[in-house]
């Protein structure tokens, strides 16, 4: 679906008319691309030039800020037109970019997919943009804005020492029975691990609510803690938990967060009876259209 070896053209700029608009260009050909349509190749150095291009059989004034790889955003060769704001004529640059041969129109995303697999973007930050694009209040955009500029792994690392810090602990004395000497008393692990929680909740609540994500599936053999994942996601009771293999034998959706659904499908069976067999069919179905899925396995 992403192919990076591909250049891929797209306007870059708000919907809608404006004074000026940008059309961004990204990958091995930008330059090229460009010089088919200008009267001249752009500097393959970064750099700002005033070129004429040709669309609309009419000729336009265009600013083109040209980035070589890998200073840019994508990590790749880069070149944005900056034109007249005029949807229409945006539309046809990207058009007669793709007409010569050496582009195609980028997909939804794909700029900002090229900058997390070229290690310009972590994840996290690569899901900030999304939500930087989609906050609708001043709140969100704060949080998307903290979670772009890295604030979001920072915690998680420090959230992470405080469970390695509890995990030493409690691994030091695992050869010591409660009370005997070298043993060790709760309150040297338990601080940390309250202070993880403490800071996990306090994360959750300044994190951008992200877009309508649809429904994520729990996979996984029978028996191998489906149910008990989603109930403990949910922090509550929404499946029966059994040691007995089967005993989800239907798909249970609940929701997890405002447009985002967590559904506890059946294991996989050796010898399904037909009820299970219809379960693992609608399972089956839903998978297609599901946003994700979690795969649950037994540790032992």
């Amino acid at each position: 679906m992403f192919d990076l070896g591909d250049t891929i053209a797209a306007v870059a700029s708000p919907p809608g008319a404006s004074a000026r608009g940008v059309v961004r260009v990204s990958g091995p050909k930008a330059f090229e691309a460009i010089g088919r349509l200008c009267d001249s190749e752009p500097p393959r150095a970064r750099a700002a030039r005033e070129l004429r291009i040709a669309v609309l059989d009419t000729p336009i004034d265009a600013l083109a800020l040209t980035m070589t790889a890998p200073r840019s955003y994508t990590g790749e060769d880069v070149v944005e037109l900056h034109l007249p704001g005029a949807p229409l004529l945006l539309a046809h640059v990207v058009q007669s970019l793709v007409a010569t041969g050496e582009v195609r129109a980028a997909l939804p995303g794909e700029f900002t997919r090229r900058a997390f697999a070229n290690h310009k973007l972590s994840l996290a930050q690569a899901e900030a943009v999304l939500a930087l694009i989609d906050a609708d209040s001043r709140d969100a955009h704060r949080a998307a804005l903290a979670m772009l500029h890295g604030e979001l792994g920072a915690s998680a690392r420090s959230i992470r020492a405080k469970i390695l810090d509890a995990r030493a602990w409690i691994e030091a004395g695992l050869d010591f029975e409660i009370g005997e000497a070298g043993g060790v008393d709760a309150s040297h692990w338990r601080p940390p691990l309250q202070d993880a929680r403490a800071q996990l909740s306090a994360l959750e609540r300044s994190l951008p609510r992200a877009a309508a994500a649809g429904d994520v599936v729990l996979l996984g053999a029978a028996n191998a803690g489906k149910s008990s994942l989603l109930n403990a996601l949910l922090g509550r009771e929404a499946a029966i938990v059994s040691p007995h293999a089967g005993t989800t034998r239907d798909v249970i959706a609940v929701e997890y967060a405002p447009g985002l659904r967590l559904l506890d499908a059946p294991g996989e069976l050796e010898s399904p009876g037909e009820l299970d067999a219809m379960a693992l069919a609608l399972r089956d179905r839903l998978l297609p259209s599901a946003a994700g899925a979690i795969l649950v396995v037994d540790p032992s």
